[in-house]
């Protein structure tokens, strides 16, 4: 099976181009198409270009017949399979935008001079009125459809595309009870610290430590450190198991889910700036977020 690069080289020998020259018709440098053509890929945003100079359609680009009846989501596995492992995650975000804007064509996606179907802004933040106030630079399009929230920058990458079922939204929520027993129990003194700080020792979880370790690292004394463990096991946020040691039994956490815990910090961030700056906010959303609360 031919890689994407191994199919550019290909073409672009048969057009008789260098290296040189078809960088130079899609914008960017021969060091680029070498990369691309020893098992690198191009952006997403640069295939129609590159595709229109080699003669061929994007389909045939990834070696297809244009009447192919291949599934999209088919299409878009190859094409990231076709990538560096270290760099796929990044070009699903880069899809996820390119679906973003066709969601909402807006004109600020496109820039000329470096065809790009969206431009991806150097960085998050953003300054808001005056002084030193800075805020996340972010894009939101909302409308009975679903909500789509992003941020267009390279120190953030960041994208929620959330359609609503038919169900709706709350069907989907846990009881108020679950949401005031977790949010208590983040909202006590000291708790975020002893969070970040589980975190910052257990990249893959299931690592359980004790209260006193866990009192050394943050500098909070132990007996209050046992009573911000015990609630946030009780809001689910930590697993806790028995260890006998030493002819007594000890109690040790973990965190629950590191994965899930980096979005939700990210999105708690999201909501509570009180100042708000944007690439864009298009609402054309008419009914309410949450029915028959």
């Amino acid at each position: 099976m031919y890689t994407i690069g191994e199919r550019i080289s290909e073409l672009r020998k048969k057009k008789g181009l260098t290296q040189e020259q078809l960088g130079d018709a899609v914008g960017v440098s021969a060091q680029a198409v070498s990369k691309w053509e020893n098992g690198g890929a191009p952006d997403l945003a640069i295939l129609p270009f590159l595709a229109d100079k080699l003669g061929v359609t994007i389909d045939e680009l990834f070696g297809r017949d244009s009447h192919d009846s291949k599934p999209m989501s088919d299409t878009i596995r190859d094409y990231l399979s076709s990538i560096p492992g270290d760099k796929r995650l990044y070009e699903l975000f880069a899809l996820s935008l390119a679906m973003f804007s066709g969601l909402e064509p807006m004109a600020d996606f496109i820039d000329d001079a470096d065809k790009t179907v969206f431009q991806i802004r150097p960085s998050a933040y953003a300054k808001v009125g005056f002084g030193d106030d800075i805020s996340w630079l972010r894009t939101v399009v909302a409308d009975d459809s679903g909500i789509k929230l992003s941020i267009f920058a390279e120190d953030c990458p960041m994208t929620l595309i959330l359609p609503e079922p038919e169900c709706g939204y709350k069907h989907n929520l846990t009881s108020e009870e679950e949401y005031t027993r977790l949010f208590s129990a983040l909202g006590r003194k000291n708790a975020m610290k002893v969070v970040l700080w589980l975190a910052s020792c257990d990249s893959a979880g299931g690592n359980y430590i004790h209260a006193s370790t866990v009192s050394q690292g943050v500098g909070i004394p132990a007996d209050e450190v046992e009573e911000i463990l015990s609630d946030l096991e009780s809001a689910g946020l930590l697993s806790a198991m028995n260890i006998e040691y030493e002819s007594k039994t000890i109690r040790a956490y973990s965190l629950n889910d590191c994965c899930g815990l980096v979005p939700f910090l990210y999105f708690a961030r999201w909501i509570s700036l009180r100042n708000s700056a944007m690439y864009c906010a298009i609402y054309n959303r008419k009914k309410p977020y949450f029915e028959n609360i």
